[in-house]
């Protein structure tokens, strides 16, 4: 009995697919007026965060300099059975906007696909 409940939880866990956060880096060039707080504001990223990713001992930045952002990026593996519809309506998102996301002109999935969900 115990072995048929640890493998249902498993089957269970792999049926519904893996969401993650994956980081996707950009680069920014400073221009005149710009903080490390507005940066930050205009990314959804914190300051500390930035400072982290270049290396940056304060909060001093110059025009011209560039600074490399991490952004967050939600992505689903797709699993066995999944559709797009289902997919979009489980996390909220819409069918049309889950295609443009991830370039998808057709309704065809594969188990293992990645697709961004949002970011």
């Amino acid at each position: 009995m115990r072995k048929q409940i640890v493998t249902l939880a498993a089957v269970v866990a792999l049926s519904i697919g893996a969401a993650s956060q994956v980081a996707a880096s950009s680069i920014h060039t400073v221009e005149d007026g710009d903080t490390l707080w507005s940066i930050s504001n205009d990314n959804n990223v914190s300051v500390e965060d930035l400072q982290a990713w270049n290396d940056l001992d304060s909060p001093l930045i110059y025009p011209s300099q560039t600074l490399k952002i991490d952004d967050k990026v939600n992505t689903y593996v797709v699993v066995k059975g999944d559709t797009l519809f289902k997919i979009a309506e489980r996390h909220n998102v819409s069918l049309s906007e889950l295609k443009s996301r991830n370039d998808i002109s057709g309704d065809v999935i594969h188990p293992g696909d990645q697709l961004v969900l949002e970011g």
